[in-house]
């Protein structure tokens, strides 16, 4: 037996720091309602067997889950919020939350060697040491809703279903995060495939956050032109962010004497509640992070719905 713990919970995660297991949750009785305001932690020391409650966090007690990376327990809530505990200093501080379309989702984290990965809305972010933000890694082809982690080394296997329908099929794949996340983050992965990664990712993320005017993950894919021709009425867009849905990638064809692509894109209009259809036109170019890049978005246009 070990001392008793200072708090109750029933939805909880624990992790190992390298000298004391932190449980962080909440306790939720009666049809998934909280005892407390935010979600709590506790830190236990084998050494010692002495229990330590963590400060008062701002995380939602609904639903919630937490990793460890490097220093730090990183937790995280179905409203997107994103905190950062340090048992050093025992203080919670803020970070950018995951840039996913809210839901109410179950969310699930693991940490692999020098990344935490995890997923919220059929949608898959990692964090790494350093940087203080999520990045979105979904792949329009591995949306999966219910799905479980396997972290091995310095990967993670994924498993899971594409969708919520009876039979759906079951899919598995291994993500290894790439050296540097610039230019949107496709390590070896050139021409025509670049060029539907790089579309792809960037309406995805464009559907899920409508209403933010611009953030990392955007800045990453987009060329100062391409961000003129999003703003330019002419175009028929309505500026950078609208009221879509991704669909799917119609067509991509290479430019003539060019290293470039013109892509397709089908999206749901949600407004009209239509289909809308983009021209989008990738070539080598400086994004809007500042990095030099071999394909970003660098114009756009409506072609018809």
């Amino acid at each position: 037996m070990i001392a008793e713990g200072p708090i109750e919970l029933t939805d909880a995660v624990g992790v190992w720091t390298g000298t004391a297991m932190i449980v962080f949750g909440a306790a939720l009785h009666g049809g998934n309602f909280p005892e407390t305001p935010t979600a709590i932690g506790a830190a236990y020391s084998p050494a010692s067997d002495t229990w330590r409650q963590l400060p008062q966090s701002d995380i939602d007690p609904n639903a919630n889950t937490a990793s460890w990376l490097e220093d730090r327990l990183i937790a995280w809530d179905y409203s997107e919020h994103t905190s950062a505990y340090s048992p050093e200093a025992d203080t919670w501080s803020s970070l950018a939350g995951p840039p996913v379309d809210a839901c109410e989702d179950v969310l699930a984290g693991v940490t692999a060697e020098g990344f935490s990965f995890g997923r919220l809305c059929g949608e898959l972010v990692v964090m790494v040491p350093g940087e203080d933000r999520w990045h979105n890694v979904t792949r329009r082809d591995l949306r999966f809703w219910p799905a479980e982690f396997a972290p091995a080394e310095d990967l993670v296997f994924v498993l899971g279903f594409e969708s919520f329908d009876q039979g759906a099929p079951i899919r598995m794949f291994a993500f290894r995060p790439p050296s540097s996340f610039a230019c949107g983050g496709f390590p070896g992965v050139y021409g025509a495939e670049l060029a539907d990664a790089v579309a792809a990712r960037f309406e995805l993320l464009r559907s899920d956050r409508p209403e933010v005017l611009a953030w990392p993950e955007i800045d990453d894919l987009l060329s100062p032109a391409g961000e003129a021709a999003f703003e330019d009425s002419a175009n028929g867009l309505g500026g950078l962010f609208a009221d879509v849905a991704l669909d799917q990638i119609t067509s991509i064809e290479a430019l003539p004497d060019s290293d470039g692509f013109r892509v397709i894109v089908r999206l749901f209009d949600l407004d009209g509640e239509e289909m809308l259809f983009e021209e989008l036109t990738l070539q080598a170019g400086r994004n809007l992070s500042g990095d030099d890049c071999p394909l970003l978005v660098d114009h756009a246009r409506v072609i018809g719905a």
